[in-house]
């Protein structure tokens, strides 16, 4: 059921519109923009986030297409929330053991 869950959230992420808007600062960055403006000039974005959490989907941005592209930061945002859960899992059947 879990599975299941997980399929159909990752394939609802184009319908979602910050998703497009997460992907974006890294696809521009590839094009030479800075992730955040200088002072006093530029746009005013509301969400200035630290570097890596841009650069974490960075492999999600050099899908030329934009769904695919999507649905792979979906993924990649997925792996990063269940990875410490997952881990701690194993970590405790492996004391367990």
């Amino acid at each position: 059921m879990f599975l299941v869950l997980i399929v159909c959230d990752v394939s609802a992420a184009p319908g979602f519109s910050w998703n497009d808007a997460r992907l974006t600062r890294v696809a521009a960055w590839l094009y030479g923009y800075p992730f955040y403006t200088p002072e006093n000039s530029g746009i005013l974005v509301g969400n200035n986030h630290p570097p890596l959490r841009y650069l974490a989907f960075l492999p999600a941005t050099l899908i030329s297409h934009p769904v695919p592209a999507i649905i792979t930061g979906s993924l990649f945002a997925l792996l990063m929330n269940l990875s410490p859960g997952v881990g701690a899992r194993l970590v405790q059947t492996a004391d367990a053991a």
